[in-house]
């Protein structure tokens, strides 16, 4: 039976702070999209390959589930939304976070890595200046 989550406000804009994304890597990804259409009614989708899922979350979120890169443990990355990325750096470096990478440019935000006290790695991202998100 899968978990219902609540729907997305109509219209509801991504806020900042927000988990709004999240990269799955797992070693085998066609068996963790089965599992999670089925625990929790995830889905997905056009994919690139039969081995990449682009996910469309219940309550709006999104998502990308695929295969580790060489030598990468399966894991998961969640992408917390940010209004300006050299502050969230700032405040990261001075609360006891460490940035893993610094920040970088890719033509639908910026984005940095870094590692929250007590060891998980996430994303902080920046929309595009010009994105009304």
């Amino acid at each position: 039976m899968a978990v219902q989550s609540p729907p997305a406000a109509e219209g509801a804009e991504p806020v900042a702070g927000q988990l709004f994304h999240t990269e799955i890597r797992s070693a085998d990804p066609p068996a963790t999209m089965r599992f999670m259409e089925r625990a929790f009614g995830w889905t997905s989708g056009s994919s690139p390959s039969p081995v990449h899922f682009i996910l469309d979350l219940p309550g709006g979120g999104e998502g990308h589930i695929g295969p580790p890169s060489v030598g990468e443990a399966p894991s998961a990355v969640p992408y917390i939304l940010v209004t300006d990325l050299r502050s969230a750096e700032a405040a990261i470096r001075e609360l006891g976070g460490e940035v893993l990478e610094g920040a970088q440019e890719t033509p639908q935000g910026s984005y940095l890595t870094f590692r929250a006290p007590g060891g998980p790695a996430m994303i902080a991202w920046q929309m595009p200046v010009d994105d009304p998100r």
